[in-house]
């Protein structure tokens, strides 16, 4: 089996020989530093700019996997998680460098890290 770690979410993907994925967690030594980040969430709420990655999610994540994704990019400090609509066929995270002003959605949940 070879093992293989995602940059973005620090998770460890286990590959087996019928090309199966099978993930394994967050690598020990991100989890630490991720630990540390708290944030508070913001519903209904968009903060549009500074987005330094977005990740098309799956159809069943939620705005949690958005803040985990967030939690182990060390350059990000908010997100807005897009949810699935007519218009957005699945839900994105948008990661952010920055906590640009945010203005009332009922599309998007927002995150900004608590200092």
């Amino acid at each position: 089996m070879t093992i293989l770690l995602n940059a973005l979410t620090g998770i460890v993907i286990g590959l087996s020989a019928m090309g199966s994925t099978e993930a394994r967690g967050p690598a020990p030594e991100l989890t630490q530093v991720a630990d540390r980040k708290q944030f508070t969430r913001e519903p209904n709420t968009d903060r549009s700019g500074n987005d330094i990655r977005v990740v098309e999610l799956l159809a069943t994540d939620g705005v949690a996997q958005c803040e985990k994704l967030c939690r182990l990019a060390s350059a990000c400090v908010s997100f807005t998680f897009v949810k699935q609509s007519t218009t957005v066929p699945r839900p994105v995270c948008r990661l952010k460098d920055a906590a640009p002003f945010g203005h009332e959605s009922s599309c998007c949940t927002s995150g900004t890290l608590q200092r």
